[in-house]
């Protein structure tokens, strides 16, 4: 193929950069910048190192956090998929990530258990108990956490990939650093959790659609059809994702060039087929992963289908969106959420700095929006968030956590663009640098609490903006045991989701827990939950009418990680002031 013909056939496929020639380096922005070169040529050992350094930090909060409300169903379901080769308890996923995360402890001799009198199949403390049995509690929860790790290594890689392909590798080492340096990302890919899954497999679905339309062959129909069914295979949520951003590409691809109908009807033809192959090889993933069931889904359907676990899944996802779930933002408590719950929550959870860059790499992939390559990384969390912005689940920024993939790709155009113009422009460099070292800095200065990571927005107090899994998953009790004890607590009330509350005293070393009546102030400690404050308790107005509760309008004593602790004097001793550390109350 002539050289003239190639590099306009990069160009309509998206590739911005052609084969450099001799003292020529390509570059996504423009000229090369000079640091640059050694991105260039050490970029896959620079990123691998990137990526282990994020998985050490990863795997050090393995031990400091006790479960979340989530790993016991996730952990139990895979587990009880491995040892009793069903798959009964909490179908509301799908399993793949399920048996990742139960790998590990069934290889180390943890088995499903099921309490006895048990009658209710989603009875929480079947969790528990399968979590507890082996008396081997933190190693069960780290193996079981490390099933997650390899997720999170194939979204960087993903991530590299799609930086590298379209705007070279310095732009892939760069988005690599930047995605390893998220504390939302470093936080749910330490859990035992389903949310790396489409981290991961979105975004990868998403790319290898768009490799695949270039070039339908049947290897790339295969690969297709085996990335979308496992990411299906992993978590609900891959389906509508991948469906939304490919139509927000399209969208994108519509405004800026119009429509081609003749193309379109090209096209069809032309993929229709090895469409079918891939769609195929996806539906025999999935159904794999349900151990190739056939049955009739329970109060779903009247025949029988293949995988009538899925169906009665989807059924439950429906089900719980249409119902809600109690969420807090802003102040404010409700059932059913909000539209711009998620940009509030990516606004205050997602680092300044990367945000700032994210401006700026949007601003230039929206001027050169007529390459198809600026435009995936715009589409992407673009149609990620339209779709989201209908949701009535609004728990957590974890459920859009793919779109930092495609932010981490645009904010590395803004650094490359910044590099290039501190060439003649000394402030972009030093806007650069405190950039890059107010990220790392900010992010370390908050190990390991990933989890509850706030920038600056959001102030001293969070639980003010919002809850659940973006600040009080219940990850910290066994922090708030460690310092009752310090404080020689006698007892404690404990406002707080009730998950881990038989295994407290026994297994994390709380003083007694005294029966707790959020109305009226308890003498003694309260340990107080953001969740069950401002989410779980205000949605309970609707049955127990409006209720006042006694903290409302105290300050805590202190905090322990995302607990807040009260104290309230015994009233002989009203005056007097809190015990020291090390006194008893």
């Amino acid at each position: 193929m002539p050289k003239r013909d190639r590099r306009e056939r990069q160009k309509q496929t998206g590739r911005l950069h052609v084969s450099p020639g001799p003292g020529r380096q390509p570059s996504a922005v423009g000229r090369q910048p000079p640091a640059a070169g050694l991105l260039e040529r050490h970029a896959v050992v620079i990123a691998i190192g990137l990526v282990l350094i994020a998985s050490l930090r990863i795997v050090s909060t393995y031990w400091v956090f006790n479960h979340t409300n989530d790993e016991p169903a996730h952990i139990t379901a895979g587990i009880e998929y491995l040892d009793k080769k069903t798959y009964d308890y909490d179908r509301e996923h799908p399993p793949l990530t399920r048996i990742m995360v139960g790998l590990g402890p069934y290889l180390a001799g943890v088995r499903h258990v099921v309490p006895r009198g048990l009658n209710i199949v989603h009875d929480p403390r079947k969790g528990l108990e399968t979590l507890y049995s082996s008396k081997h509690y933190d190693r069960t929860v780290a193996l079981a956490r490390l099933g997650v790790l390899p997720l999170f290594w194939l979204a960087c890689a993903v991530t590299f990939i799609w930086a590298a392909r379209y705007f070279g590798k310095p732009a892939a080492v760069i988005a690599v650093l930047l995605f390893t340096l998220l504390p939302p990302v470093l936080a749910h890919a330490g859990l035992a959790t389903t949310d790396m899954a489409p981290t991961a497999l979105a975004p990868a679905g998403f790319l290898m659609l768009f490799f695949w339309s270039e070039h339908p062959t049947v290897v790339r129909s295969l690969a297709l059809g085996l990335v979308v069914g496992l990411g299906i295979a992993s978590k609900f949520t891959m389906m509508p994702f991948l469906a939304v951003t490919v139509l927000a590409a399209l969208a994108l691809r519509l405004l800026v060039a119009g429509p081609a109908f003749g193309e379109i009807r090209g096209f069809l033809r032309s993929h229709t087929p090895p469409f079918a192959l891939a769609a195929l090889v996806c539906v025999l993933v999935v159904w794999a992963f349900y151990r190739f069931s056939f049955g009739r889904p329970s109060e779903v359907l009247g025949f029988r289908v293949p995988a009538p676990e899925f169906v009665w899944g989807l059924k439950f996802i429906w089900e719980h969106n249409k119902g809600g779930h109690p969420a807090f933002l802003l102040g404010m408590a409700s059932r059913t959420g909000w539209w711009y719950y998620y940009l509030v929550a990516l606004a205050v959870k997602t680092p300044l700095p990367v945000l700032m860059l994210l401006g700026l790499g949007v601003a230039l992939a929206i001027r050169r929006r007529r390459e198809a390559a600026w435009r995936l990384p715009l589409a992407f969390p673009l149609g990620i968030l339209l779709f989201c912005l209908t949701s009535h689940v609004n728990i957590g920024v974890r459920h859009v956590l793919p779109v930092y993939v495609a932010f981490s790709v645009l904010a590395a155009l803004a650094v490359l663009w910044l590099m290039e113009l501190s060439r003649t422009a000394r402030w972009a460099g030093w806007a650069l640098a405190v950039l890059l070292i107010w990220l790392a800095a900010g992010g370390a200065w908050k190990h390991p609490d990933y989890i509850a990571y706030f920038n600056e927005l959001a102030g001293n107090e969070p639980e003010k903006v919002l809850v659940d899994s973006d600040l009080d998953w219940s990850q910290d009790m066994k922090r708030l045991g460690r310092r009752l004890r310090e404080l020689g607590a006698r007892q404690v009330c404990l406002v707080s989701m009730p998950d881990m509350f038989p295994y407290l005293e026994s297994e994390h070393g709380f003083p007694p827990l005294v029966e707790t009546d959020p109305q009226v102030p308890q003498p003694g400690w309260t340990a107080v939950g953001p969740t069950a404050w401002k989410a779980v308790w205000p949605n309970l107005k609707h049955y127990q009418g409006d209720m006042s509760l006694w903290f409302d309008h105290e300050r805590p004593r202190e905090r322990v990680g995302s607990m807040l602790l009260f104290y309230v004097p015994p009233p002989k001793a009203a005056d007097s002031t809190p015990p020291t550390e090390g006194a008893r109350p």
